[in-house]
């Protein structure tokens, strides 16, 4: 059997921070006013789980240029699921700590 030769999605730190930061998404927007569960609520979860998502999608990839944009696609969703938590700012539905923690902990990852 031969030894790997590259890192396994869940090997690479990026990509399981991405996915905690999905999951604690999630548990925010699940205490929004109802309307807003199925419009914000539904586009910040679903771009917080696009970001590592896009990790995965690429890391088998063989062509370097590929990984790369899939690293490109996952800052991009990362950056859109800061916006959606700014409109939620913006609509009261999160404090100035809650927005200033979740884009401290999206901006610490660099992507």
């Amino acid at each position: 059997m031969s030894e790997r030769t590259y890192l396994e999605v869940e090997d690479l730190e990026v990509y399981r921070r991405l996915c905690l930061l999905h999951i604690d998404v999630c548990a925010l927007t699940h205490v929004w006013p109802v309307e807003e569960r199925f419009e914000l609520g539904s586009q910040v979860r679903r771009s917080s789980n696009s970001s590592p998502a896009q990790l995965a999608e690429k890391n088998d990839d063989r062509h370097v240029r590929n990984k790369i944009e899939g690293v490109n696609r996952s800052r991009g969703e990362a950056g859109e699921t800061i916006h959606h938590l700014y409109m939620a700012l913006l609509k009261q539905y999160i404090s100035d700590q809650i927005y200033a923690t979740f884009r401290m902990r999206y901006t610490a990852l660099g992507l």
